[in-house]
């Protein structure tokens, strides 16, 4: 089918889905998933040949692009800095525990079922992230204000950067592509995604001032992201890590605020039309065989990695204490979500010939596991700041 005709397709029934979310208050990333996995190969795929395989890589990685570059954005140095020991302390903790509980869980599986120990890996390595956008939605929703408001804010916002770096690391030693050493490789990657979005954060500040609109902004935007997605790829850097930071280095270094929100609200324009696409094509890839498959990894998975989030949260905010003592005790539900940054980093796993008899089943247990957590994050998270009082 004619990619025009399949986009036509994706974003009509996106919206609609969107707006049954809507009217049944759940979140709208699990309606599209859900409009993913209708279009999906044995279910409505093989009848309207939408053919959605052969283009989601390069739409995913493009449409994760601009999802980075609005983390970043959203990403204020001045705030973080007022509560930096707390936040930073929470978000290492936050992170790095559900790997451990992750890996662990999911190794004893492995062993049991007798499949390869790279599952518990490469999941271990995407389990630290967390979907900012859920949470934002629920604070802007009920109007949240407080400590732990502000806190949460903060470890969201680096929450993705820890998970990537994460990723690349264990990716990295475990799984090097081509002949360098693991560390070499791991090296590289940082050093190539911090140095370009660094590079490019300053250009984009520097070149906005020119800007005579917001309008006018968007082309320069969309162009940087879309150099960057593909250098990526060419050159073996994390193109989600480079345009998180090269969002946070546009956006503080514009000190006046409506120039800080002129580089973020052209992308804002078109967040919807990003996220209808990129969960779709994630859906796409659903198998049934699979799913029920792998039932027992999703259910492990999304428990030990919700167990790692609120324990991590607890751990970290007990060794830097925040002013008000609910924080620490509520933090980790406001912790659940997991989307976008998780699918698209595990697009990038599944690209490495390791991964090439497991990747169903991984995709699996991801979008499984996002379905659920997209279903029971926002609930959890208005449950945490309502017993904080911030609500």
């Amino acid at each position: 089918m004619d990619i025009i005709l399949t986009m036509g397709i994706i974003l009509t029934s996106g919206y609609f889905f969107g707006l049954i979310a809507e009217r049944l208050s759940f979140p709208r990333v699990s309606a599209y998933l859900l409009a993913g996995i209708l279009f999906s190969e044995p279910l409505l795929g093989h009848i309207v040949d939408l053919k959605l395989h052969l283009w989601a890589e390069p739409f995913s990685n493009i449409c994760l692009g601009f999802i980075a570059y609005i983390i970043g954005g959203e990403i204020n140095l001045k705030t973080l800095k007022k509560k930096s020991k707390t936040i930073f302390t929470g978000t290492l903790f936050e992170s790095l525990t559900p790997v451990f509980l992750v890996f662990t869980s999911i190794y004893i599986l492995c062993y049991h079922f007798e499949l390869s120990t790279n599952i518990a890996l490469i999941l271990a390595s995407i389990c630290a992230t967390t979907a900012p956008a859920t949470t934002f939605a629920i604070i802007e929703q009920y109007k949240a204000k407080g400590e732990l408001t502000d806190t949460t804010l903060g470890v969201v916002a680096l929450d993705d950067a820890f998970g990537i770096i994460i990723f690349i690391a264990i990716s990295s030693v475990f799984f090097p592509n081509g002949i360098d050493n693991g560390f070499i490789t791991l090296f590289k990657e940082l050093f190539l995604s911090i140095t370009i979005g660094v590079c490019g954060g300053f250009l984009l500040s520097k070149f906005s001032k020119l800007s005579i609109s917001n309008d006018f902004l968007f082309p320069l935007l969309v162009g940087l992201v879309l150099i960057i997605v593909s250098l990526a790829k060419s050159f073996h850097f994390s193109a989600l890590l480079a345009l998180i930071i090269l969002g946070l280095v546009a956006n503080n270094t514009n000190i006046k605020e409506h120039k800080r929100a002129s580089l973020i609200l052209p992308i804002q324009h078109i967040e919807e039309f990003i996220f209808i696409t990129f969960f779709v094509f994630a859906g796409s890839h659903f198998s049934p065989t699979h799913f029920s498959d792998a039932i027992i990894f999703i259910l492990t998975y999304a428990f030990f990695r919700a167990l790692g989030k609120y324990i991590g949260a607890f751990v970290g905010l007990t060794l830097s204490p925040p002013d008000n003592i609910k924080t620490k005790y509520y933090l980790g539900f406001a912790l659940l979500p997991q989307a976008g940054v998780a699918i698209g980093l595990l697009f990038q796993a599944i690209n490495n010939p390791h991964f090439n008899d497991i990747k169903d089943l991984l995709l699996n247990i991801i979008l499984g596991s996002t379905i659920i957590y997209e279903l029971i994050g926002p609930f959890s998270a208005k449950f945490a700041f309502k017993k904080a009082k911030e609500i």
